[in-house]
């Protein structure tokens, strides 16, 4: 379980995440939340790959959609990282989708709001 940060300790996150904006949008609300964050926003695999090589994260923010990598793909790429938190944010209700991405090791799934000017799928409810 996460505690509030100490000023001496800062949680290195990794968000995979389409939108910089979106991105930053995570970020606040864990420093609101009393959580100083040191984000690294990635959108492919490759760079999913550099981000483990170097310096490993404390917590992985999973947003998939809309970049290189998918949820599938990200899973499998932590599935032997049990150590570091992967948390789904996620836009559509695939159930199907979800329990397999929390049978793969994701610690958590959250929905994920829309964004101002953002469409939701047709036939979907608020």
């Amino acid at each position: 379980m996460m505690q509030s940060s100490s000023p001496d300790h800062t949680v290195k996150l990794l968000v995979i995440e389409a939108s910089p904006n979106r991105s930053e949008k995570y970020v606040n609300a864990l420093r609101n939340a009393g959580i100083a964050a040191h984000p690294i926003r990635v959108e492919t695999e490759e760079q999913i790959q550099e981000a483990l090589e170097g310096n490993a994260p404390d917590m992985v923010l999973c947003a998939c959609e809309g970049t290189a990598v998918s949820l599938s793909e990200a899973l499998a790429l932590f599935e032997q990282r049990q150590d570091i938190p992967l948390i789904v944010l996620y836009q559509e209700k695939d159930q199907k989708t979800l329990l397999k991405a929390m049978h793969s090791g994701a610690r958590d799934i959250v929905a994920r709001e829309l964004d101002s000017g953002e469409k939701r799928p047709a036939g979907k409810k608020p």
